[in-house]
C-alpha cells in the first residue's frame, strides 16, 4: 500500500494516509503534503553495481 505524509501548517500535526485518499483536513483547512525523500539509488539496474558497496555483485573496485 502506497502512502503519503501530510502536515498541518497551523498546529504541526503529521498524519500518514493511503496515497489514493484526498488530503486530510486539520485546523479548518487542508493539510500540506510533505515532500518525498530524494532517491539515493541509481534508476537503472546496470548502474547500481558500481554505487552500492555492499552489493552482492560488487567487483571490488571502489
Amino acid at each position: 500500500m502506497a502512502t503519503k505524509n501530510y502536515k498541518c501548517k497551523d498546529c504541526g500535526k503529521e498524519v500518514t494516509v493511503e496515497a489514493r485518499a484526498a488530503a486530510p483536513g486539520c485546523c479548518g483547512g487542508k493539510m500540506d503534503q510533505l515532500p518525498l525523500d530524494p532517491c539515493t539509488h541509481p534508476s537503472a539496474a546496470e548502474a547500481s553495481r558500481t554505487g552500492m558497496v555492499d552489493d552482492a555483485c560488487d567487483d571490488g573496485v571502489h
